[in-house]
């Protein structure tokens, strides 16, 4: 039975395939648009930062829940059980360190976004949110 972090999991692997789909349905019809029609889909390029940074936000999160980061197994496989417990408890106290730090600042940057009503130059989207 799937508990409900792996269906939160399945459901930020779905979110984040969809995005890509996006990105590259948009980016053919830009790509067409531009070279065919002589007139590119407006904001591409906008779209395309805000979807990558989604992208990353969800694998992120789908790849440290489901506890499948990329380890040099080399090392890894040569420590024992406590070796590996020791590695991955360092790796997860520095992945947390490292998220702390990306929270705080993008919440800096957010709050001061919201301040300064900042927006993107060719569709108007709040920057804030992404």
């Amino acid at each position: 039975m799937k508990t409900v972090l792996d269906r939160v999991i399945s459901a930020a692997t779905y979110v984040g395939m969809f995005i890509i789909m996006g990105i590259a349905i948009l980016t053919g019809l830009d790509i067409c648009g531009r070279y065919v029609f002589k007139t590119p889909v407006e904001g591409t390029f906008e779209l395309t930062e805000v979807f990558f940074s989604s992208i990353v936000a969800f694998g992120i999160a789908a790849t440290t829940a489901a506890d499948e980061h990329i380890m040099v197994d080399a090392i890894f496989m040569k420590l024992g059980p406590l070796g590996q417990r020791l590695s991955k408890l360092a790796a997860n106290i520095i992945a947390i360190l490292v998220f702390a730090v990306l929270l705080w600042q993008g919440t800096t940057s957010a709050i001061e976004s919201i301040s300064s009503h900042e927006v993107t130059l060719v569709l108007s989207l709040p920057v804030y949110q992404f």
